[in-house]
């Protein structure tokens, strides 16, 4: 089993801004929406699934649905995932964890 955790608000990781990066090139890439506000204290339900609705209701003006969610999700990981076998450094615990 593995074990995949979202760190959107940088509590756990160093993520350099990779993470965000990711994020927003994901969002771009199956979504078509260019630019969103990265600073997740504005949303208002602050979890990966959350963000995304509020990003997609707030620029496509369409209902969610769990597909898009989803496939946000899944270029995200795949991002991530590309960028931690560039440079396994960038995502380093948080001291004290």
């Amino acid at each position: 089993m593995r074990l995949v955790m979202l760190d959107v608000d940088g509590t756990l990781v160093i993520g350099n801004g990779i993470d965000d990066i990711c994020y927003s090139e994901a969002v771009k890439e199956v979504l078509g929406i260019g630019q969103i506000d990265a600073d997740w204290s504005h949303y208002s339900n602050v979890t990966d699934s959350g963000i995304t609705s509020e990003i997609i209701e707030k620029n496509i003006t369409i209902k969610t649905h769990e597909h898009d969610i989803l496939a946000v999700r899944y270029s995200y990981l795949a991002r991530l995932r590309s960028e931690t076998e560039k440079i396994p450094v960038a995502f380093r615990p948080l001291q004290g964890l």
